[in-house]
């Protein structure tokens, strides 16, 4: 959405880190990752109107993924009003969560495997997608075979800064 609608040149927004400090306290509480500060509550609605008066355009194309049966990139036209609406919900209420909550586990992660000890280990596990095969120079036929493989990657780390990596 940031890219699409050209907003690191119209409104001097480059990265999501930038959409972050504008919306929550600095430094930033846990309260404020969930709307639920008092002094930072309106700073999305600053934000939508400092959008309007950077866009100062009826219209704003962007750029959103859609999936009916497949995802697609489309650009789309929206007024601005709309636009500002999308963004503040979709994108910021949305990102400073989940940057909250990446950033809350990235750290309670670091802090369980730098405390480890003799006989404990931290084990981490993913389950993935059905991946289909990808082979070179076959017959046209090939194409409408649905053979997949399903992945999961383990990782085990211990106590003495080993880590073994295990996919199944």
């Amino acid at each position: 959405m940031m890219i699409g609608s050209k907003m690191n040149k119209i409104a001097k927004l480059e990265t999501y880190k930038d959409v972050i400090t504008k919306v929550i306290c600095d430094p930033p509480l846990a309260l404020c990752n969930f709307r639920k500060c008092h002094v930072c509550r309106d700073f999305v609605s600053s934000l939508q109107t400092e959008l309007m008066e950077a866009y100062n355009d009826h219209a704003v194309d962007d750029q959103q993924w859609t999936s009916t049966d497949r995802p697609q990139l489309l650009t789309v036209t929206m007024h601005l009003d709309e636009f500002a609406e999308n963004f503040s919900e979709k994108v910021v209420i949305k990102l400073v969560r989940h940057d909250f909550k990446a950033k809350s586990q990235s750290a309670f992660l670091k802090q369980k495997k730098e405390v480890l000890v003799d006989g404990e280990f931290v084990v981490i596990g993913d389950f993935s997608d059905n991946f289909p095969f990808v082979v070179q120079d076959v017959a046209q036929g090939y194409h409408w075979n649905n053979a997949q493989a399903a992945i999961h990657p383990w990782v085990i780390t211990t106590a003495m800064n080993k880590t073994f990596c295990i996919v199944r």
